[in-house]
């Protein structure tokens, strides 16, 4: 009995260390995983503060009739995607490995970035071509234009939302929102094919115009 009460005694105190060692192992995860995602939370701060300033710069811009209204709230559009693009490399360097599913997980964090640089590059690209147009009479461009203009803004900012859901999953992965990843891809994916299309017709718009004027 003696030397049964002196094993178990061994056994715990050799148990001990171990069992302390793997607790504080699991605790170091869960602290580096929070400061993780309180840094992506921070970047994507960032990305809200200057999707929010281009759409008042875009709003002002419609009120005021100020032609270049259009291209200032696209580039602060481009600037806070700088935000989201430097979040989207932390999360591939964070998770990267030499695995096929390394590769699928990087290639599912990057893509909702380029599926949102798409068509706001396409929508700068417009913007500039007609920016002449603009300063010099607008009055005579053809309703159907102001109408794309603005349903292609919406649709951009609709993709931006997105976006944001996106990358909030995307730093709490253990959370609800994760479980909705799939469906912010494929909603970005969505958004961008339509904002493209509405920024090329946009662009046909205004090449009929000159080509008729």
């Amino acid at each position: 009995m003696a030397s049964s009460r002196r094993n178990e005694t061994k056994e715990s105190a050799e148990s001990g260390p171990s069992t302390l060692s793997s607790r504080s192992a699991r605790g170091g995860e869960i602290t580096n995983d929070m400061r993780r995602g309180a840094t992506m939370l921070q970047w994507m701060w960032v990305f809200r503060i200057f999707i929010l300033i281009g759409v008042t710069i875009f709003t002002i811009g419609q009120i005021s009739g100020i032609p270049d209204g259009n291209l200032a709230a696209y580039l602060w559009f481009g600037i806070g995607l700088l935000a989201s693009w430097i979040l989207a490399m932390r999360l591939v360097a964070t998770n990267q490995s030499g695995t096929f599913g390394g590769a699928l997980n990087t290639i599912s964090v990057m893509l909702p970035n380029l599926g949102t640089l798409i068509p706001l590059a396409i929508l700068i690209f417009v913007t500039i071509k007609i920016r002449p147009i603009l300063e010099k009479n607008p009055d005579t461009l053809p309703t159907k234009f102001f109408w794309f203009n603005r349903f292609s803004f919406f649709l951009l900012v609709m993709q931006l939302f997105i976006l944001n859901k996106f990358y909030t999953s995307q730093s709490d992965p253990s959370g609800d929102s994760a479980a909705w990843r799939s469906v912010w891809v494929a909603a970005i994916i969505l958004f961008s094919v339509l904002t493209s299309a509405a920024a090329i017709e946009l662009f046909v718009i205004i090449t009929s115009f000159v080509t008729d004027g």
